[in-house]
């Protein structure tokens, strides 16, 4: 999501996880976000606050009065969206939708703080007499134009079936490289230090479960993930623990897609504490996968030496072979 943000959005969110280690908070709530506008000072949404009488100093005050202070000591820059955070993200984009825009700048996010009318941050807004639809008017007039009819994008309609269709096709190519090789050779890097098959498949298998497990309610890196425990491989690493591992990552992969809709192509996630829309953090996962399984290819090809087969066109013969869609290599003529 992070993408389409203006400079000065990106600024408001810095300063927002500043505002919330000032206060010892560990998640990042709107009334963190409110303040980020209120001292970002320079975009519409911090203009709005001003034309408002909304002063940072005020707004610290009353934010300070009404929110308990944390005792959290953390110091990163990983710091989790409540969930009414996330929605103020959500209704960003949809209020940039709404006028036409293709980018979410400050005024935005002030938007979508209105619309979030239970959250902490309406209630600052509130306690200090700011009217929330005299708020939304000041945007607007700032702006200075009605809502565009103007068309938004988002993605093309059947982006989910397409994307299920790349990860199969990709999953496809990494059990045809593995099926052309013996399963004892998974084990055998191409060098000291370097990656294995089966390094690979216990990384993409632990990846899997982490960013599909609750897919829409969680952060995709789980707190019990040993990312660098997967490129070890230890005594409990058998074949058939990996294949295991393997299936079930995938079919977590597929059933969370399956569960999902068009419409929840703009819902916000995070990742590493990075909110993304769905459609980006699902993009984000097919370029990983197809990148891992690109290595596995390279690694069963190395392994099977002559005896390799060819998973697209072989070379030299690119007249003789068509590719379908997904990635199937046919001769023309041929019924299909």
């Amino acid at each position: 999501m992070f993408d389409r943000f203006t400079e000065r959005a990106r600024k408001v969110m810095s300063l927002a996880r500043d505002e919330a280690l000032r206060l010892r908070n560990d998640y990042i709530g709107t009334e963190h976000i409110l303040l980020g506008l209120a001292a970002e000072g320079s975009g519409v949404g911090a203009q709005a606050l001003k034309n408002l009488g909304m002063e940072l100093r005020k707004v610290r005050a009353e934010v300070e009065r009404l929110v308990e202070q944390g005792t959290s000591t953390v110091s990163g820059s990983r710091l989790p969206f409540t969930p009414r955070a996330k929605r103020v993200l959500e209704q960003s984009l949809e209020e940039a939708r709404t006028l036409g825009h293709d980018y979410i700048g400050t005024e935005h996010l002030l938007l979508g703080l209105i619309r979030e009318r239970d959250g902490p941050a309406a209630h600052v807004l509130h306690c200090l007499g700011v009217d929330l639809e005299a708020a939304r008017s000041q945007v607007r007039a700032l702006l200075g134009a009605e809502p565009s009819t103007r068309p938004f994008v988002i993605a093309p309609s059947p982006f989910l079936e397409e994307a299920k269709a790349r990860f199969r096709m990709v999953r496809g190519l990494a059990d045809r490289a593995l099926a052309q090789v013996e399963a004892a050779w998974w084990f055998e890097g191409p060098g000291p230090g370097e990656n294995s098959i089966a390094v690979v498949m216990k990384h993409l298998s632990g990846n899997m479960r982490s960013r599909w497990t609750e897919f829409l309610t969680t952060d995709g890196e789980k707190p019990d993930r040993n990312r660098d425990g997967e490129f070890e491989i230890g005594p409990a690493d058998t074949v058939e623990a990996l294949r295991a591992r393997w299936e079930e990552g995938w079919a977590l992969l597929f059933r969370t897609l399956d569960g999902l809709s068009e419409d929840d192509l703009v819902r916000v996630v995070a990742i590493r504490g990075e909110p993304h829309t769905v459609l980006q953090a699902v993009s984000r996962q097919m370029t990983h996968y197809a990148y891992h399984v690109g290595q596995v290819v390279l690694l069963a090809r190395h392994l099977a030496g002559p005896g390799w087969k060819s998973l697209s066109i072989p070379r030299g013969r690119s007249k003789d072979f068509e590719v379908t869609r997904e990635g199937g290599v046919y001769r023309p003529g041929d019924s299909r």
